[in-house]
């Protein structure tokens, strides 16, 4: 179990990016799939296209949430630059 936990501290950033990258494609993939079956028709193009614009909103607030605690542990308190900053990475 020690070895398990200094295996951990060496890459802690590496394995909490890989697990908040796998928690944001669960987060987008279950989104798009409830605003399909729910509210949204998977049979209108147009619908299908909404329901992916509202499951990468989520998944980016997600992703940046998640990251800017688990991954980076940031203390920054200019929020609006950050997020500005992560947003136009997504793209």
């Amino acid at each position: 179990m020690e070895k398990l936990k200094k295996i951990y501290k060496q890459y802690e950033e590496i394995i909490n990016y890989v697990m908040v990258g796998l928690l944001t494609t669960v987060v987008s993939l279950a989104t798009y799939f409830i605003c399909v079956h729910t509210f949204l028709d998977a049979n209108n193009a147009f619908e299908i296209q909404i329901a992916n614009v509202i499951s990468w909103i989520l998944a980016v607030a997600f992703a940046y949430i998640t990251n800017r605690i688990f991954v980076f542990k940031s203390k920054s308190k200019n929020y609006l630059k950050e997020i500005t900053s992560f947003v136009l990475l997504e793209f």
